[in-house]
């Protein structure tokens, strides 16, 4: 979106014609002198000539916030050039195994999955009771990948802690299957959840933190807890009932291959 910023006001004089556009959407102004043959008002004719003085237009007030950031981005730029780096090239098509978190039917099982069709490519997927664990296991053969997404727990630390082992080399946007607070009885008191969507388990209701979102439906199936947050997948698979279904969550997931030594 281009923002013009008006001139000082304009002195007309003579027969003219003053257009000024809406001053909430646009602050130019436009000026167009009247031709011998446009009509005239006659009524004006050998009076002495007005001096006709354009005002500047007012401006909301957010149309001169936009105007204000322009211009300090303007001059930021100008001090400070950006240096954008060229595009490293990787190569994506190496990773034949990838690692994530299970058991079956957590969103980065699906992602995983997901990104072997996106790459048009077969491969393996191994579930793992974490990603820390994974990485312990996993053949630093460059041929090795993780899978997590943008809210897994500490994914900071782990990545961070593992500069010459890890490498994100990719991310894409997928929506998880619908999450649930699922249970054996519609009066829950305890609820399994991985600390992600926590947030999710009602006021009232003790929460009580598992390693992933199926380990939750898991262990609610197995009586350990009333309810839980987990995927509806995971839900079915294990017979609870939905409690609320609160619908698939836009996502962001990782790649991060486990390079060779």
């Amino acid at each position: 979106m281009i923002i013009h910023q008006s001139a000082r006001p304009l002195s007309v004089t003579g027969h003219t014609n003053f257009t000024s556009t809406s001053p909430a959407r646009e602050s130019s102004l436009t000026c167009r002198r009247t031709d011998s043959n446009d009509p005239v008002d006659r009524t004006s004719v050998g009076r002495p000539q007005r001096r006709v003085r354009a005002h500047k237009p007012r401006l909301d007030p957010s149309t001169l916030r936009l105007l204000a950031t322009s211009e300090r981005i303007r001059v930021s730029s100008a001090k400070y050039p950006v240096v954008i780096p060229e595009a490293t090239c990787v190569d994506l098509e190496g990773i034949r195994h990838l690692h994530t978190l299970g058991p079956s039917g957590t969103n980065l099982e699906s992602a995983a999955h997901a990104w072997f069709q996106r790459q048009g490519t077969v491969g393996r997927v191994t579930l793992h009771e974490s990603l820390e664990t994974a990485l312990e296991q996993v053949p630093e053969t460059g041929e090795h990948a993780l899978v997590a997404c943008a809210v897994y727990p500490d994914l900071h630390k782990l990545t961070f802690s593992n500069l010459q082992r890890l490498t994100m080399v990719d991310s894409f946007l997928l929506p998880t299957h619908n999450m649930v607070y699922a249970g054996l009885t519609t009066t829950p008191r305890t609820a399994a959840t991985h600390p992600a969507p926590s947030g999710l388990v009602p006021r009232g209701v003790e929460r009580r933190i598992v390693l992933s979102n199926s380990q939750a439906a898991l262990d609610c199936a197995e009586g350990t807890t009333d309810a839980c947050i987990t995927t509806i997948v995971a839900a079915k698979r294990h017979g609870l009932q939905i409690l609320e279904d609160f619908g698939p969550v836009p996502m962001i997931f990782t790649i991060h291959r486990v390079e060779a030594k």
